[in-house]
């Protein structure tokens, strides 16, 4: 995982590796490519026209129907600390170089908090 909050150019981009190839999406252009194992270059497999601050304003729409009641949150308050439970975990194992584990997530549970 690489978060960089200093770069000068507007960088939006997720690549994932797999044994069978890799898929790299732009968020900047909407393009997901694929990169097969033995090839020369990354192949196009979808594309979707963008605006820039698209994810932005679907992001505040949802947050506004979600405070006047009308649709239920995507990520749930959970989901979140979760997240900040693994960022936590990573920063240790980085730190340690050791292997830290995480509770399993049916651990967790409302009552608990």
């Amino acid at each position: 995982l690489n978060i960089d909050f200093v770069r000068h150019d507007t960088t939006r981009q997720c690549t994932a590796i797999g044994e069978h190839g890799s898929l790299r999406w732009n968020g900047i252009t909407g393009v997901v490519e694929q990169f097969k194992p033995g090839a020369d270059d990354w192949r196009e497999l979808y594309s979707h026209a963008v605006q820039r601050d698209e994810t932005y304003l679907s992001e505040w729409h949802h947050f506004l129907a979600c405070v006047t009641g009308q649709q239920q949150p995507l990520v749930s308050g959970f989901d979140g600390l979760r997240v900040l439970q693994i960022i936590a975990a990573a920063r240790e194992s980085s730190m340690t170089g050791c292997q830290v584990e995480v509770d399993a997530w049916d651990e967790i549970s409302e009552g608990g908090l």
